[in-house]
């Protein structure tokens, strides 16, 4: 957990130093917030995006999606991001700002994989069940339970294999 929390601040310092100040796009306009509003959202869209990526990371390595309620999370994150990149990119490239241009590419590549992600890992967890033939039987991971009764008595069993 040490390293994504280091990661996460060196992502947001890298963020927070390639985002122009907010005077660059208000044509000259003077801002009260300064470099100070770069440098916070930088670090929040990079604390974001690592725990992301860590989480993909942790469940990915035990060959696993995300469940329901981090694909879902992913999922508005990584449109948000692929928004910022669609926008950016060709703001960046009109206006020559080699910044803008970097981060919509940033967004573009990182929204695109967390969307991507985030909706095969819903579509993978709301799978409907499949359907099993009688002759095959119940699926393994579910229990079996069964009774015989007799004439001073019965017998019942209960059998779970997995």
């Amino acid at each position: 957990m040490r390293a994504a929390r280091h990661g996460a601040i060196v992502v947001g310092l890298l963020l927070a130093a390639a985002t122009p100040a907010r005077a660059d796009w208000n044509s000259g306009a003077s801002s009260n917030c300064g470099n100070a509003c770069g440098v916070a959202t930088g670090l929040i869209i990079g604390i974001v995006d690592v725990v992301f990526l860590s989480a993909d990371l942790a469940y990915g390595v035990r060959g696993r999606t995300l469940p329901a309620g981090w694909a879902w999370g992913q999922t508005i994150w990584g449109g948000g991001n692929l928004f910022a990149g669609i926008v950016l990119t060709p703001l960046g490239a009109v206006m020559e700002q080699k910044t803008l241009l970097g981060l919509g590419i940033t967004f573009g590549v990182l929204g695109s994989w967390f969307f991507v992600h985030g909706i095969v890992s819903l579509v993978r967890h709301y799978r409907a069940p499949r359907r099993y033939a009688l002759s095959e039987g119940p699926p393994r991971h579910l229990p079996e339970v069964s009774f015989a009764p007799s004439a001073g008595g019965g017998f019942g069993a209960l059998r779970w294999s997995f």
